[in-house]
């Protein structure tokens, strides 16, 4: 049976929060309000622990800048844009090229060039265009020249095939707009029966300081796909 007898005094202390001396719990004064306060705050100013201390430098050294070499120092990599520009500018060569894809019957074989004086021949031109055999990609002829020192660059080209001539001038001042031109002529004055097409197989670049202009010589149909890529 259970036991009917009261609780003891033990019983009550391990079920009942910890009184004070009169039974009631600790009240805090004002004072010992005040002295946590300050001391709360205090920490705070102080910097808590170690990750608001890490966190603090971070904010530091995106006001104060990085040190040199550091990507995130904005006026490191100002200076550093600058002078690149600036060497850039001072360095640069023009470059005027050409590209000729054949997509005729005719083999062209080049019969001569021209430049301008302080040019020079990085690649000369291709000195025979075969024929194009009826499938895969034509004959092709390139060539570059490279400007002087704050020089632009200019050149002229020409074939010659058994039914007409082909002529490609490029210029690239040094200030100003890109020129470039393909022009085809027969014998004996006649209309050339092919003629010269932009190459949208290899993609011309026609801005900028180095030109890079492209073209095909066709005289069919097929001719014209091919020089498409279709």
């Amino acid at each position: 049976m259970p036991s009917s007898s009261s609780p003891t005094n033990a019983d009550h202390d391990t079920h009942q929060p910890v009184l004070g001396r009169r039974g009631r719990l600790p009240t805090l004064t004002p004072f010992v309000l005040v002295v946590a306060l300050f001391g709360s705050v205090g920490l705070l100013a102080c910097g808590g622990g170690e990750d608001d201390q890490v966190e603090g430098k971070e904010e530091d050294d995106k006001k104060l800048g990085a040190p040199p070499g550091n990507p995130e120092g904005q006026l490191v990599v100002d200076i550093y844009n600058w002078l690149s520009s600036a060497y850039n500018y001072l360095t640069d060569r023009r470059t005027c090229s050409g590209l000729i894809e054949n997509y005729t019957n005719d083999a062209f074989v080049w019969v001569g060039d021209e430049s301008k004086s302080e040019d020079s021949w990085v690649n000369n031109p291709t000195r025979k265009i075969p024929a194009w055999p009826g499938y895969f990609e034509g004959g092709l002829a390139y060539w570059t020249t490279k400007g002087g020192w704050l020089r632009g660059c200019w050149n002229i080209v020409n074939y010659k095939g058994p039914r007409g001539t082909v002529r490609v001038g490029l210029s690239d001042p040094w200030s100003g707009s890109n020129n470039y031109q393909c022009d085809v002529k027969g014998i004996d004055g006649k209309p050339a029966p092919f003629r010269c097409i932009r190459n949208w197989t290899y993609q011309s670049i026609l801005s900028g300081n180095h030109l890079l202009a492209t073209y095909c010589l066709v005289d069919s149909f097929a001719g014209e796909e091919a020089c498409r890529g279709e």
